[in-house]
């Protein structure tokens, strides 16, 4: 059995007053091949705004794009 690692790479993708020129993607996932080395693009969530936390929740199994930290494994939502 191959083990696969999900990666979660969080952007800019609103202009913020800090850098007004942000364009990115939102929030791309990618699929690690921990075997091959091969890293494969899944998807994009443009609909997420400035993504720039990404806290995890081991217990609930899950982690939230917030561009605060969320209080909670109840705000895990997708």
């Amino acid at each position: 059995m191959t083990a696969t690692t999900l990666g979660f790479v969080g952007c800019l993708n609103q202009p913020v007053p800090y850098y007004e020129a942000a364009n990115g993607k939102g929030l791309s996932v990618s699929a690690f091949n921990e075997a091959t080395g091969a890293l494969n693009w899944l998807s994009d969530m443009a609909d997420i705004r400035n993504p720039t936390y990404l806290p995890v929740f081991p217990s609930a199994g899950c982690c939230t794009p917030r561009a605060k930290c969320a209080a909670s494994p109840k705000d895990c939502r997708f």
